[in-house]
């Protein structure tokens, strides 16, 4: 699996799933056939966060709920392998925050 990240972007700045069109996503998850759904898409916000500063409850609240939301995500594993590419500085991808992405074991993303 490469380690490099992946070129779906806007100058530097990667983009979580939930901001991706049908045609990113392709890219990205370098779908051939049916371009898998996510879950986040129907709520941005709630995986990338707010436009506005949050507070640390707010933040776990909102992460905590995105998580949950990520669980029974069909796309769930497609993302934890986008993450590790993109190497994310924020958001929450496949249930996880960029500090967990590279420490939990790939065989834990199911």
């Amino acid at each position: 699996m490469a380690t490099d990240p992946i070129p779906v972007s806007t100058g530097k700045v990667m983009l979580h799933p939930a901001l991706l069109s049908p045609g990113q996503r392709r890219k990205a998850f370098r779908a051939k056939g049916t371009i898998p759904s996510v879950e986040c898409w129907v709520d941005p916000e709630l995986h990338t966060g707010p436009c506005r500063a949050e507070s640390p409850e707010e933040r776990a609240a909102r992460e905590d709920v995105a998580r949950d939301l990520c669980g029974s995500c069909p796309a769930r594993r497609l993302c934890a392998d986008y993450a590790r590419r993109a190497c994310p500085d924020s958001g929450v991808w496949a249930g996880m925050t960029p500090d967990e992405i590279h420490r939990v074991p790939e065989a834990q993303v199911a």
